[in-house]
């Protein structure tokens, strides 16, 4: 085996797997600072020399758009097998996602660009051979549609770096101490604001209650400011003081260590980073049940799992981790030991080869 990987964003997710059980592989990495024309011409370029160079056998990309354009095309001139990996709804949620984003903000060529990335992945997933995706519910998604059979498909999830996000369980702490609730999202998608308003109103009932917690939302995008007029308008003065809406946070590892529970609700996910990191540093999450967080938490014992939108189911499992610190430790410490054992660099590369060997061999 030996699989050539193109990619672009987070090449760590593929590169350092393989590298932890010995394939040996090629990468191209992409520029996305580059612009269009040379995106396409040095990808093209590369990815057909590295064809002619290396004893490639399939070629796996982690890119879309221009550069998955060109990789497609330099993987179809030679005759050698393509797989996609997935990590979100290429084809789906997202791009309907980003329009009704740039709708919102008014930008009709933000619209018309992401119309045509829409048709370039279509191209892209059409004319792949398999899929490498990062959750049960995108193979499901996409089987259904009938791009792939279920045998071109592999599930292999998101690994996990405990170099960067190595921090111990947070400790149980004196009655008295202030209680921190936590959220992290991308705020570039409607779909997750839309997520973050729903956690807003679960969280709000708790905070009513518990005077000595506080809330913090950490994420970037475009959609804090209306994040922010949502609370002004919809909180209490009282209420409002105790939530912060921090934007984008450097240091993401000292919030996951600081606070007691994250709350991650997300209508628009494949295996989110946010539930992987917090539960490699030992914070207990409670999350909507739907996506790949299925895949992440398996309900009351490496997580809660809910429902955000029906009455008081929110509120109750955030206040049940609040209340009980045995409880809220060995939640904790049971979704440390999953990303421990299931997300662990080794374990996502054999499942990569066997991925990998599975689609080519059919």
């Amino acid at each position: 085996m030996h699989p050539l990987v193109v990619t672009a964003r987070r090449p760590w997710e593929v590169l350092e797997p393989l590298e932890a059980v010995g394939v040996s592989f090629s990468a191209v990495q992409v520029d996305p600072s580059d612009g269009v024309g040379r995106r396409f011409v040095d990808t093209y370029r590369r990815v057909r020399d590295t064809i002619a160079t290396a004893p490639v056998d399939t070629v796996l990309i982690d890119v879309y758009d221009v550069p998955g354009l060109a990789a497609w095309a330099a993987a179809k001139r030679s005759g050698t097998p393509l797989v996609v990996r997935l990590v979100g709804d290429k084809i789906g949620d997202v791009v309907d996602d980003q329009v009704a984003s740039n709708r919102t903000a008014g930008s009709y060529a933000g619209q018309l660009s992401h119309r045509a990335t829409d048709l370039m992945n279509r191209r892209i997933i059409g004319a792949a051979d398999g899929a490498v995706v990062v959750s049960q519910e995108l193979k499901e998604r996409y089987c259904e549609r009938g791009h792939f059979e279920g045998h071109e498909v592999a599930v292999v999830p998101v690994p996990f770096r405990p170099d960067v996000f190595g921090a111990t369980a947070p400790e149980p702490q004196d009655e008295s101490d202030e209680e921190l609730i936590l959220s992290v999202t991308n705020l570039a998608f409607k779909r997750k604001f839309d997520g973050m308003c729903d956690a807003l109103a679960g969280v709000e009932a708790v905070l009513e209650r518990r005077q000595s917690a506080r809330y913090v939302i950490a994420g970037g995008g475009q959609f804090v400011a209306p994040l922010r007029e949502h609370i002004e308008r919809h909180c209490a003065p009282d209420i409002r003081d105790r939530i912060t809406v921090a934007g984008f946070v450097d240091d993401i590892d000292r919030l996951y260590a600081s606070a007691d529970v994250l709350v991650y609700i997300s209508y628009l996910d494949g295996y989110p980073n946010v539930v992987l990191e917090a539960q490699g540093c030992g914070l207990p999450v409670v999350a909507n049940d739907d996506l790949g967080m299925r895949d992440q938490i398996t309900d009351g014992e490496t997580g809660l799992l809910v429902d955000p939108t029906a009455d008081g189911h929110l509120p109750r499992a955030v206040s049940q981790l609040l209340e009980d610190d045995d409880e809220r430790v060995r939640l904790g410490n049971n979704a440390r030991e999953r990303v421990e054992t299931e997300n662990a660099q080794s374990v996502i590369g054999s499942e990569l080869q066997d991925g990998l060997a599975q689609i080519r061999t059919g």
